[in-house]
């Protein structure tokens, strides 16, 4: 039996600045807010990699995210907006160092990887 597949959509946004990462990186992922009602999410590097996700069913990116704005600090940033419930960016350790990673796809064996 096939499993009824739904369209999803997202977007996907990435920065890297000298001085305006927290002005370019909020005002990018707003940007894409029509392409996803669900969740909104930022992760940036500063000393570490710190990540924000946040519901956004009931809101616009911008309400929700406001007063985060002054956290976001360092060169690099990336954020997403997406229709999948699973908050984002991912934020994990490897071998080689700690990522952040946006995605609009779904892993349908994310359990089995």
């Amino acid at each position: 039996m096939r499993e009824e597949v739904r369209e999803r959509l997202g977007g996907l946004f990435g920065v890297v600045s000298e001085n305006q990462l927290p002005r370019d990186l909020f005002f990018g992922v707003d940007y894409h807010s029509h392409l996803g009602t669900e969740v909104g999410g930022i992760a940036f590097l500063d000393e570490d990699i710190e990540v924000i996700s946040k519901d956004i069913g009931n809101s616009q990116f911008k309400s929700e995210f406001r007063e985060c704005y002054g956290r976001i600090k360092g060169r690099l940033g990336i954020g997403v907006i997406s229709d999948m419930e699973e908050g984002q960016p991912i934020k994990f350790e490897s071998r080689i160092g700690t990522f952040a990673l946006c995605t609009t796809g779904l892993a349908r064996n994310a359990s089995e990887l």
